[in-house]
């Protein structure tokens, strides 16, 4: 799937850059410095498919102008602007922000004119790149919460099985009734 959607994000933004020309066209790609060696073999299918478009890398790490330090990263909140000035494409890591749609163009046309069924993504997975009935991102990876659970642990202590739509407040209640006690020590989170 991933390779399906920056297949898909490359082609559009190399159809806008050419723009009926015959001479070769270049159009950047940035992804995290992290990110590269997997996007890699994907640049070079795409330059098998079409060598008329060249994909050049640049590191949105330098891009965006964030700072890391260990696990650490700081944000002025000017990222996707100076993003946006780097590079054509981009995968990026963080949820949009209300004012960055004015930097982004609105993929909604590309996504009708590829015939590129919303029904391939997760439910919910665009709607984090929605703003006013445009779209201004294609998720290239998710990342799915999941909470794993004994069945007769909650039937012994009766506490109801955790259902979609529950709360913060609902998971630290079931866990606090679950927890069992010796005294002082925790014999079962």
């Amino acid at each position: 799937m991933i390779k399906r959607l920056v297949l898909y994000l490359l082609t559009a933004t190399a159809l806008l850059a050419a723009c009926a020309q015959n001479e070769p066209t270049t159009i950047t790609f940035a992804c995290m410095d992290y990110q590269r060696s997997l996007y890699e073999p994907l640049v070079e299918g795409f330059h098998a498919a079409d060598p008329k478009v060249r994909v050049q890398f640049v590191s949105a790490d330098e891009a965006s102008g964030m700072q890391r330090q260990g696990n650490t990263v700081t944000s002025d909140g000017q990222e996707m602007e100076r993003l946006t000035a780097h590079a054509d494409t981009f995968v990026w890591f963080a949820s949009l922000r209300p004012t960055d749609h004015w930097f982004l163009l609105d993929l909604q046309p590309f996504v009708d004119d590829l015939y590129l069924p919303t029904s391939d993504f997760y439910p919910g997975t665009l709607d984090i790149f929605r703003h006013q009935d445009r779209l201004y991102g294609l998720p290239a990876e998710i990342t799915p919460h999941l909470i794993f659970y004994d069945k007769n642990l909650f039937d012994q202590a009766g506490v109801p099985y955790p259902r979609i739509g529950w709360t913060w407040d609902d998971f630290e209640d079931a866990a606090s009734r679950l927890t069992e006690r010796d005294g002082d020590a925790i014999t079962r989170y």
